[in-house]
């Protein structure tokens, strides 16, 4: 009996090490990995700052300027900015994965970027409640899962505890930034 068991279960751990990783971004699409991606392009200062906290920091190969959220992500080789993306140089780094900003990133440049079959996660956590499912699901993409889920729940914690520190103050109906350094408002 265990001659048959033990070559079926060794049957299904292969199978399972080639599932294909499917994961929906914020617009509502599948995007499907055969194999974690290992080289990935963020095209937005907010998606390299998601990307290290579900643990896929070093497996971005070039993101777009203001990239510089950690410390690391101004290593980064830079590959243009929200409105200009230099194309050769993206075909030429070999992503596996494009991670872009939904409504952020120039829809003419995209559309090119979209030629080349690389695929594309789209991002754009519209709440702070958002933030931890997008980590999760880039983890997921990048085979950090245990980073990752550790890491949005550490975030769902930390929300929690600021709602319920600030749960009996009145809302604030308006936040106007005018500098960071030092915060104007």
């Amino acid at each position: 009996m265990n001659r048959v068991i033990a070559p079926l279960a060794l049957m299904l751990l292969c199978s399972a090490a080639w599932a294909n990783i499917t994961v929906t971004d914020d617009a509502g699409k599948s995007v499907t990995l055969k194999a974690p991606a290992k080289r990935i392009l963020s095209l937005a200062p907010h998606v390299a700052e998601l990307l290290y906290a579900a643990g896929a920091g070093e497996l971005i190969v070039g993101t777009v300027e203001y990239s510089d959220f950690p410390e690391a992500a101004k290593k980064v080789p830079r590959i243009g900015n929200h409105d200009s993306l230099d194309l050769e140089r993206i075909v030429a780094l070999k992503p596996d994965l494009v991670v872009v900003w939904l409504n952020g990133s120039s829809q003419k440049q995209l559309h090119r970027l979209l030629k080349f079959g690389i695929p594309v996660f789209y991002s754009e956590p519209t709440k702070l409640d958002h933030i931890p499912r997008s980590i999760e699901a880039l983890g997921m993409l990048a085979g950090t899962d245990n980073q990752a889920r550790s890491n949005a729940a550490a975030f769902r914690t930390k929300m929690e505890s600021l709602r319920l520190r600030y749960a009996n103050r009145a809302p604030v109906s308006l936040f106007y930034q005018v500098w960071s350094k030092p915060l104007t408002t």
